[in-house]
């Protein structure tokens, strides 16, 4: 779970230069957010700034394995199809198996928009503001799917 953990982290470092478009070509709109992208919205972005109540958010969906390595919480079901990341007034991280769906970047930054006070550019990764406490979002592709979102200078207090 660490090392998932990290990998994600280093995933989010190193593909910043990584862009996908937001919006559909067709001007047509963007369909219910796959449950993924719920569960992120409901375990992360619902619960910043602090993300205080992120793991009694994911243990809505059989979240019951959990750790707390000292300087961040994991956990994951039983089966390991979903794992959440939490460092409280830092970060949030979702990370599921891989699915084939390609609308999944879009669909997070329609998710990340109903929520930020100011606009979200139409690529991943991107900035958003929740609460007055600004966050870099990114969606990670390699070796499953990890939705992320990190506060750039911590919760303000």
């Amino acid at each position: 779970m660490k090392f998932q953990y990290l990998a994600v982290l280093a995933g989010v470092s190193l593909s910043g230069c990584a862009s996908n478009p937001s919006t559909p070509s067709n001007g047509a709109k963007p369909q219910q957010p796959v449950q993924a992208i719920q569960i992120f919205e409901q375990v992360c972005i619902k619960q910043a700034p602090s993300f205080a109540g992120s793991i009694q958010a994911a243990a809505e969906f059989g979240v019951k394995d959990v750790m707390d390595g000292g300087f961040a919480i994991f956990a994951s079901k039983p089966d390991k199809s979903l794992s959440v990341q939490v460092k409280e007034g830092r970060e949030c991280a979702v990370t599921t198996p891989s699915q084939r769906d390609r609308t999944l970047s879009k669909q997070l930054l329609a998710v990340i928009q109903k929520y930020s006070t100011t606009t979200v550019a139409a690529r991943i990764p991107t900035q958003g503001t929740i609460e007055g406490t600004s966050f870099l979002f990114h969606h990670d592709r390699k070796g499953g799917e990890a939705f992320v979102m990190l506060a750039k200078d911590g919760v303000k207090k």
